[in-house]
């Protein structure tokens, strides 16, 4: 699965899976979920998992969305923290407007 800021949802994963996986997705990155899009898995890409379908799929993949969004999130700290001269104690991810950024926090500067 893919999440993708400004875009349209599609629910062509069974029960609303996709819905469930932006909801995680959203707020992790706090991107609204109506700018996310969501993608299944294509084989011709993408390793092939266990068939997750309706409700199992929130419990089954949910944890491995949320923490592949919290991963984007640390891995856009660093970068931050690289390109900015900063430590990344001093930046935090914000979402919104169907974007993100990392912002610097001059209050913490040492």
């Amino acid at each position: 699965m893919r999440a993708s800021a400004g875009g349209t949802s599609d629910e062509s994963g069974c029960g609303g899976s996709s819905f469930r996986m932006a909801v995680i997705v959203s707020e992790v990155l706090g991107i609204p979920v109506d700018q996310l899009d969501v993608t299944w898995a294509n084989t011709d890409r993408d390793a092939w998992t266990f068939v997750t379908d309706a409700s199992r799929s929130c419990h089954c993949d949910g944890k491995a969305v949320y923490n592949a969004a919290k991963d984007c999130v640390r891995q856009l700290v660093a970068l931050g923290a690289r390109q900015l001269g900063a430590s990344e104690s001093q930046l935090e991810v914000r979402g919104g407007d169907g974007r993100l950024a990392v912002s610097l926090d001059l209050r913490h500067q040492r």
